[in-house]
């Protein structure tokens, strides 16, 4: 049904849903788009660690040619020994599930620090946990077994009796295609760091459209601070550290749950534009710096109006009259329509004021009307406290005193409106941290997966590495001597990890209206980066091998 949803759905899925509508402001919402990320990035962590087990093993198979050889030679089958190989890769498997679970319990309470959730491990969860648990080993030692499996079990007695290792050209061109595999990821996750931070250093220094430094707002919610509110404004001024209080049904940074459908005159309902309805005192555009491009703020002995009032003077915004199609010369005077409840209301635009940012910058600037209420109606839910930079913590501990002998009955609460603002892209900053981690945890993997290719390209290249240290070869040589083969695979990685990590940042930037553009120069850094960490890796095994016992005969 068009502009409803499911209950169950609004969690993950209002964002997306109403992108425009009442629900996506009402409390803290989740983001599908951001579980599929991190859903993603753990299947491929997963996938890094059976790839590292499968290169670990195939680079290495030359110590177990001899095992093979002599169990083949003694009538082993090479069923027998598939299931021995995929017998052993379950086994470590199983061993790094037990040792994973410990890990789990002993990180969970960071993890919850960081996501700001409650996780935890249960008697009413434990067993969809424990069957997960077994499926996910089961089908991961699977995968990374078999390869490694069907390869060891294939090599001919006679041949690796006599030579003592298998060189593994065959399976080449697989653990390279893994290697780069690893590496697409690893560049793709860097990236990924790379494009969010900055996304978030974008959005808090977008000009908001007005000004938040030293203010705090404080809610208006028991019926004793709505009866003493003028009374309460009125003692928060008279104090020196305070230079202007104004009041209003949701200032910047909070959730308003008010819209009206309004269209202009000559217009139908039908074509009616969606507004957010905020009510606000005299001093509201005046206090949060907020330009009045035209006409004038609205005035408390001509300009207030009660509910459902047939005529009420407003002040709209530039996007209320881009919606509309308002020219702005002629904004001035022209009349906004509304049918509610079988009445029609008219609304007469007094002042024009530049579009700000009432929400986060997930949201495009949208229509809105601000009106204001007779006293009486009290249609405020907060109010809002210029504090001078000087006196900040003295003259927010005075407010607290007022307070307490005005509102005795109620608690005192208050917020730093530029830490509301912040507050807007927790989400997001979680998402930062969370990847950051991940990250850490695929680069380590990664470079596990490197020194194991750079143990077999040192163990095909043994005697000429032996050699080139004798005659006063440097690590450094070494190194970029082994180092040929690698450069080709990363640059391969690069060139595929472009592509993939854009569209996958793209995907979570469209959760922003105002967003960076992304370009390949960061993705060429995230490869630069892999290369200079993986370096450190590549030819650790070879460079620092003693040359004697790398030329001497067997």
């Amino acid at each position: 049904i068009p502009g409803h949803q499911p209950l169950k759905d609004m969690h993950l899925y209002s964002a997306q849903e109403f992108n425009n509508a009442i629900l996506s402001d009402i409390g803290t919402s989740g983001n599908i788009t951001s579980v599929y990320i991190m859903a993603s990035i753990c299947i491929f962590i997963l996938l890094i660690a059976c790839i590292n087990f499968i290169n670990l093993t195939t680079a290495k198979a030359f110590q177990r040619a001899g095992e093979v050889g002599v169990r083949k030679s003694l009538g082993a089958s090479r069923s027998v020994l598939i299931r021995q190989f995929l017998g052993e890769s379950l086994l470590i498997t199983l061993i790094a599930v037990i040792l994973s679970v410990v890990f789990v319990e002993f990180t969970l309470p960071i993890f919850n620090a960081i996501t700001q959730k409650n996780l935890s491990i249960n008697l009413q969860n434990i067993g969809f946990i424990a069957l997960m648990l077994v499926i996910i080993s089961a089908v991961t030692g699977v995968i990374s077994g078999s390869y490694p499996a069907f390869f060891l079990s294939a090599f001919q007695p006679a041949r690796v009796l006599k030579e003592k290792h298998i060189g593994g050209s065959s399976s080449a061109w697989l653990r390279k295609s893994l290697v780069v595999f690893q590496f697409v990821v690893s560049i793709s996750l860097i990236s990924s760091i790379l494009i969010i931070q900055k996304q978030i250093k974008f959005v808090q220094n977008v000009p908001l459209g007005f000004n938040p430094e030293f203010k705090i707002t404080i809610p208006i919610q028991t019926g004793e601070a709505k009866v003493g509110y003028q009374n309460l404004k009125n003692r928060f001024k008279q104090l020196a550290g305070v230079s202007e209080v104004s009041g209003s049904s949701a200032f910047p940074a909070t959730p308003t749950v008010r819209n009206l459908p309004l269209y202009r005159d000559g217009a139908t309902a039908e074509s009616a534009v969606s507004h957010y309805w905020i009510s606000i005192d005299e001093n509201y555009f005046g206090m949060l710096g907020i330009n009045l491009l035209q006409g004038r703020q609205l005035n408390i002995t001509t300009d207030t109006a009660g509910f459902l009032v047939p005529f009420t003077r407003i002040v709209v915004n530039e996007a209320s009259l881009k919606e509309n199609n308002i020219e702005p010369e002629k904004a001035l005077g022209t009349k906004l329509h509304v049918d509610l409840n079988g009445q029609h209301l008219t609304f007469e635009i007094v002042g024009v004021v530049q579009d700000f940012h009432q929400f986060s910058m997930h949201k495009n600037v949208s229509p809105m009307m601000f009106i204001m209420p007779i006293p009486r109606m009290m249609d405020y839910s907060a109010l809002c406290v210029a504090i001078s930079a000087a006196n900040f913590d003295e003259t927010l501990a005075d407010l607290k005193k007022i307070w307490k002998e005005l509102m005795p009955n109620s608690i005192f609460e208050y917020a730093v409106l530029t830490d509301s603002i912040k507050q807007q892209y927790d989400a997001d900053q979680r998402v930062f941290a969370i990847i950051a981690v991940f990250t850490t945890i695929a680069i380590v993997l990664s470079c596990l997966g490197l020194y194991g290719l750079s143990v077999f390209t040192a163990e095909t290249k043994i005697k000429e590495i032996g050699i080139r240290k004798v005659f006063g070869a440097n690590v450094s040589q070494i190194v970029g001597i082994l180092s040929f083969d690698f450069i080709k695979l990363v640059v391969i990685a690069i060139v595929i990890a472009i592509p993939v990590g854009y569209y996958a940042m793209n995907t979570w930037l469209e959760n922003f209206a105002y967003k960076i553009d992304v370009d390949a120069t960061i993705f060429l850094l995230a490869g630069f980066m892999s290369v200079g960490i993986a370096g450190l890796t590549l030819g650790f095994e070879a460079a620092f091998r003693n040359p004697v016992d790398s030329i001497r005969n067997e």
